[in-house]
């Protein structure tokens, strides 16, 4: 009986490329999250660290203080759409990455299944094959004992 061989190996060895680049790209697209969720957190954290000036002030002293509140907030406004940017590719990477987890594993199920087909067949005929030589070596025993020596 001749080794086992899957029919569709070289597929699945393209399949599992597929699989591998699109885990790649999730891992890629989750540390963009990483990155930008701490992007947000340092934004928030800047922001809230803005001191409000107190007592009496100038003109000028109030609007710089205006205009540095308005840029911290527009820079965590900023990063938190990079954030939801970020997660949107990560869940469209994912989605992915899990359709091409699906079909390896389809293929490495087919490809079970058929080694376990073959492995039964092989069985079989193992089995087969050392009842003959068994049956063989009795019916030489028989005939060396009954026709032989006495």
């Amino acid at each position: 009986m001749k080794a086992y061989s899957f029919r569709l190996a070289a597929v699945a060895r393209v399949r599992q490329l597929e699989d591998g680049v699109a885990a790649q790209q999730l891992a890629t697209a989750s540390a963009g999250v990483t990155r930008a969720k701490h992007g947000l957190d340092r934004a928030t954290e800047l922001l809230e660290q803005l001191e409000v000036p107190e007592g009496s002030l100038a003109v000028q002293e109030v609007h710089w203080a205006q205009d540095q509140a308005d840029r911290m907030a527009e820079s965590r406004r900023a990063h938190l759409t990079a954030l939801e940017a970020a997660e949107a590719e990560r869940t469209v990477a994912r989605e992915r990455w899990l359709a091409t987890r699906r079909r390896c594993a389809v293929l490495e199920r087919l490809d079970d299944r058929r080694r376990g087909e073959w492995q039964t067949e092989f069985d079989r005929a193992e089995g087969k094959e050392l009842d003959d030589v068994a049956s063989v070596r009795a019916l030489a025993r028989r005939a060396g004992t009954s026709g032989g020596w006495s």
